[in-house]
């Protein structure tokens, strides 16, 4: 889930338990989850690809400005909006 904390939470659907957290180093928007890949956008202008299993960063991505928008994921890319007034286009797997 996002959040104000800068933290991304992985929680268990069966229990509701913390599986993981992420320390994002800004407040971050909803999640996208593509395959095993959970995708961030983040106050502190970046995106952020993270393991979904273990939270573990696979890459991040800085943008011009901070990310209020949720990332949208289709076929391979990762669509997110930054507050520089850009949309960026990126390698889901980058």
């Amino acid at each position: 889930m996002g959040s104000d904390d800068s933290t991304v939470y992985a929680l268990d659907a069966a229990t509701g338990r913390l599986r993981w957290a992420y320390a994002a180093g800004g407040s971050v928007s909803e999640p996208a989850v593509a395959g095993s890949t959970v995708y961030i956008g983040s106050h502190d202008g970046r995106v952020l690809a993270l393991d979904a299993a273990t939270g573990r960063l696979r890459w991040t991505y800085t943008t011009g400005d901070m990310i209020d928008s949720s990332p949208a994921v289709a076929r391979g890319t990762v669509y997110v909006g930054s507050e520089d007034n850009k949309v960026y286009a990126l390698n889901a797997g980058s």
